[in-house]
């Protein structure tokens, strides 16, 4: 078995809470420089006295930068705020959308209380159909209905429903002779016999408490493996699929853990016509799953022999029993054991649909509240002659003793300044290690006043409040805030097994000409990535909600938000009109030399009028001037440019910048045959990828690659995607067909989700927008795609 890896933790400096080592380093440092000068070096020397202050303070240092991580994150209350720093609690961090067919059953399971069991058949090109066993059969289309809804809620990229079935259910009764030894009711005993049976039966699923199952010591990030189920941990114990036959020994396996029950001499299971199952029954028919009910009426012949009960419980001994005696108990005991029947019916219901407790499992990180603020200057420890401390010089000495006190205090005011700005950051770790935006510093000034330090505010030459202007401006010349932020975010998301390589970006730099701007952008995308690392990491497998509105909004895959962000399109919607923002302006950008095209100035002119009649037509060389690349100098006009007009082309381009992402899956023709759209390669597990191909970084052929390669590396690795990078005209065609097919598409989703078969005329109008859709981009320029991509 290999060992995991890991890395080990690195041990705190091993002298810094030693005030003797501390002290030992320190005489050695000052022999070493100072030996030919300085030869007394006892406990009585101002010099020794002020090391062995200093190495007294060290050790302070030392001790709070080794205080628990939480304290450093807390509150003063203790409380932390995990979003701040991008925290989350195992729940919320560890479970994804379900992908394996068992973590699509165990989340049906959990949502839909109406089904007893749920299985899934690969059809192929992405569709499933999804098998429901139903309580019972009034449920049985609020069941189908839910399934539905959870589906589209959940679904994975270039996955959709085929059809969902409700199953029929064939009834089978229990026949034996049970030993029982308890002191438990006999109708009790019986009730849980056929309960527990039942339950085998019924259903290969089986809802366990969290905390109990964490009382086997698995890891969290095995208890919340899978999907997170709210009413417990699931686990696939029983029916692996369907139409599996009924078997004798699990049954008298569970019935002899039943308390009370000594023995099972013999079980049989009768079908509805009374006859027992073959040894080695086989599968039931396609179509139908077995049931034992809870009800066994006449057709159930299950004896229980008490041999510690008084013999007026089963009305006659067993071996004097006349023929029909068996029976009349079996009826009484029917009788008396419907109560506790529904007591135990109700209780699984009430499992099933009550909330898990996290609470004794997973608990909040909390700190102590210390206020690592507070700085106590290490002059108050001094020996009062030294004149420093709190009492100061007495009023009876010289001015030339003041004098030498004051400049000691000046003396030491450098060391104490240093250690008071290291407080002052320890207490801002906080902020360092936070999503906040725009953080300007990495290190951390304050001055001292006479509270931390007495009479040293009458030795600076300014206000203490130009002292702490001054201190930052020093903290300024030596703070590489932007390299040091950009290794903490690094760190932050290096807990989540995630990177964000910015190399390939800032070798795109078209837009930004000052570093500082550059660096910033940069850095956001980066915390952009970090602020939706859970929901990247839950979602990265899944597909946008098609039962809600998808056109001009976020709601967008998984692959496609995390894709967004890698290339710094997280500043806008996800799923937006990206000729919106040329039209608002009546910008149309042609590609060629077009001799009716719009000068440099033109398009200046109308950004800076807004006006939008009449349509502008700008060559895409226009637009592309302001912004040189690929070894190409601006123009004389362009380098005149102010830093408003720079800005204006800069959001020009970076608003018409996004992409579109397809699934084929959802591209089929819904009164096809299922089989048909299997085996059209079209529809399987591809995806199409449209970009604008007019802006200036997406018009480099070097940046196109990175993007292509961004795509195809976090799709999942069995989706293939098409890319196609158009003009403005052909993406004009293709935003007029896009959001109709959205539209249409949740149409008939959502009739689906109601329980209500959808109308021919939504089919064929679905139909119609997807042929559209498809044939527009078959119909595409070799130039403008397809080019796809596999890893």
């Amino acid at each position: 078995m290999s060992a995991p890896l890991t890395i080990s933790r690195l041990a705190p400096d091993p002298d810094g809470l030693d005030f003797a080592a501390l002290q030992k380093a320190g005489l050695a440092f000052v022999q070493e420089l100072s030996g030919n000068h300085w030869t007394d070096y006892n406990a009585h020397d101002p010099g020794v006295t002020i090391l062995d202050q200093l190495c007294y303070a060290l050790t302070d240092l030392a001790y709070r930068s080794a205080l628990p991580h939480e304290d450093y994150l807390a509150a003063a209350d203790g409380a932390i705020d995990l979003r701040r720093h991008a925290l989350h609690l195992p729940q919320d961090v560890f479970p994804s959308e379900p992908v394996t067919d068992d973590d699509w059953r165990r989340l049906l399971y959990d949502r839909v209380p109406e089904i007893d069991d749920v299985w899934f058949d690969d059809r192929g090109a992405g569709l499933v159909d999804i098998k429901l066993k139903a309580c019972d059969d009034p449920g049985a289309n609020v069941a189908t209905a839910a399934v539905r809804r959870i589906f589209a809620a959940d679904r994975a990229l270039c996955q959709d429903i085929a059809r969902v079935v409700v199953l029929r259910t064939r009834d089978f009764y229990l026949s034996g002779d049970i030993e029982v030894r308890s002191m438990r009711d006999a109708a009790e005993v019986y009730a849980d016999i056929v309960f527990q049976c039942a339950q085998q039966v019924g259903s290969g699923l089986r809802l366990h408490d969290y905390a109990q199952a964490a009382g086997d010591a698995p890891a969290l990030d095995e208890l919340f493996s899978g999907p997170f189920t709210e009413h417990g941990l699931i686990r696939a114990e029983g029916r692996r699929h369907a139409h599996a036959a009924i078997s004798t020994l699990r049954l008298i396996g569970v019935i002899r853990g039943i308390e009370g029950v000594r023995k099972v001499h013999r079980l049989e299971v009768l079908d509805e016509h009374g006859r027992p199952l073959d040894s080695d029954p086989a599968d039931l028919p396609d179509g139908e799953v077995p049931r034992i009910p809870l009800d066994q009426q006449d057709r159930g012949r299950l004896n229980l022999h008490f041999m510690s009960k008084s013999e007026a419980e089963l009305g006659a001994d067993d071996e004097g029993r006349q023929d029909g005696a068996p029976a009349r108990s079996n009826a009484a005991l029917r009788d008396a054991a419907r109560p506790h029947l529904n007591k135990l019916r109700f209780e699984r219901r009430t499992v099933r649909e009550r909330q898990a407790s996290l609470e004794h499992l997973v608990v909040e990180p909390r700190g102590a509240g210390k206020p690592l603020d507070h700085y106590y200057s290490i002059q108050h420890q001094f020996p009062a002659i030294y004149g420093i401390n709190a009492y100061g010089v007495p009023a009876s000495a010289a001015p030339e003793t003041r004098a030498a006190a004051r400049q000691l205090k000046a003396y030491l005011y450098i060391f104490e300044q240093a250690m008071a700005n290291y407080v002052h950051g320890l207490a801002n770790i906080g902020q360092l290690f936070s999503i906040q935006r725009n953080a300007r510093r990495s290190y951390y000034t304050r001055p001292i006043t006479d509270y931390m330090l007495p009479d040293i505010e009458a030795l600076y030459t300014m206000a203490p409040h130009e002292i702490a202007g001054k201190l930052d401006e020093i903290r300024q010349c030596f703070d590489p805030h932007e390299d040091r932020r950009d290794r903490v975010l690094d760190v932050m998301l290096a807990m989540y097994g995630e990177r964000y390589t910015q190399q390939s970006l800032r070798k795109f730099n078209f837009y930004f000409s000052a570093r500082q701007d550059m660096r910033a952008w940069l850095l956001e995308n980066k915390r952009a990535f970090l602020v939706r690392i859970a929901a990247i990491g839950k979602h990265r497998a899944a597909g946008f909600r098609y039962d809600l509105p998808a056109w001009n909004t976020d709601n967008v895959s998984g692959a496609h938000r995390k894709i967004a962000i890698l290339l710094g399109l997280h500043s806008l919607r996800c799923c937006r009109p990206l000729c919106d923002v040329l039209r608002r302006h009546g910008l149309r950008i042609v590609d060629g030399g077009d001799a009716d095209g719009a000068s440099f100035d033109q398009l200046l002119e109308r950004l800076e009028s807004r006006a939008a009649t009449p349509e502008l037509r700008v060559p895409r060389e226009v637009l592309h001037q302001a912004f040189p690349h690929d070894g190409d100098s601006a123009p004389a006009d362009v380098t005149a440019l102010t830093p408003a007009q720079k800005r204006r082309l800069r959001l020009l381009n970076m608003k018409s910048e996004g992409f579109h992402l397809i699934e084929h899956t959802l591209l089929r023709p819904r009164r096809a045959a299922d089989d048909a759209t299997a085996k059209d390669g079209f529809y399987s597990f591809q995806v199409s990828v449209v970009f604008p191909g007019w802006t200036v970084r997406f018009a480099s052929a070097e940046f196109r690659k990175l993007a292509q390669e961004t795509v195809t590396l976090n799709l999942p690795a069995h989706v293939m995607p098409n890319f196609y990078w158009l003009g403005h005209d052909d993406m004009e065609h293709f935003e007029s067909l896009y959001p109709d097919w959205l539209d249409k598409l949740r149409a008939v989703v959502n009739a689906s989700q109601q329980a209500v078969e959808p109308t021919d005329g939504m089919l064929e109008a679905l139909d119609e927008a997807s042929a559209g859709l498809r044939h527009f981009l078959q119909s595409l320029p070799a130039d403008a795609g397809p080019r796809s991509r596999w890893v």
